[in-house]
């Protein structure tokens, strides 16, 4: 609103030039590619933007810190074991399943996601069980490994086999480096959650 006290006209003219050059025309299409590249580009272009974000201290202070038969967050701990054994049923079905899949990453997907979800179990219990930012690193990479092949497997069903095999190859290994990238920063005193938070 332009009575507002924080209205800039900069921004309305950044908008409008950028919707006359990139919008498209009602004829236009475009390939499932190009839009899933152009939503990472814009997800590039605000990250790049945005001030760094570090991890806020009261992200480990839970409600529930109960102790019970000597383990501490007993319920924040114990909320994890059900993915114990999704996990596993995921990677039994996703190996016995193998070969019913086509050639290529509609193989690999299953099994990554599967077990992402059995390692994230261990992961995510061990950092219930002493809440830092140490023991998060090793909450956040086996998340990712579960949340980069589950967008992996919506891509491949939605946009094709070659989208989904980009996407595959790329997301995870970028997912890993924007915890690494957030660690890292972190234990510098510059923490910066911005790459993992756009993954």
């Amino acid at each position: 609103m332009k009575g507002s006290k924080n209205y800039y006209p900069l921004n309305d003219w950044i908008i409008c030039i950028l919707a006359s050059n990139f919008l498209p025309e009602p004829h236009m299409t475009f390939s499932p590619l190009t839009l899933l590249g152009s939503l990472l580009l814009l997800a590039s272009i605000g990250m790049s933007i945005a001030a760094p974000i570090a991890q806020d201290p009261l992200y480990h202070d839970y409600g529930d810190q109960r102790t019970i038969l000597g383990i501490p967050y007993f319920w924040n701990v114990m909320s994890n074991l059900p993915m114990f054994f999704i996990g596993l049923y995921g990677l039994r079905e996703a190996t016995r399943r193998f070969q019913e899949r086509p050639a290529g990453v509609a193989r690999l997907i299953p099994i990554v996601l599967s077990g992402g979800i059995f390692i994230t179990c261990f992961g995510s219990a061990y950092y219930h069980w002493m809440p830092s930012n140490d023991t998060l690193l090793w909450d956040r990479l086996p998340m990712t490994f579960m949340f980069m092949s589950l967008f992996s497997l919506l891509v491949y069903d939605y946009l094709g086999a070659r989208a989904g095999a980009i996407s595959f190859w790329v997301s995870i290994p970028a997912g890993l480096a924007s915890v690494l990238y957030w660690h890292f920063t972190e234990a510098a005193g510059q923490g910066d959650l911005r790459p993992y938070a756009m993954v």
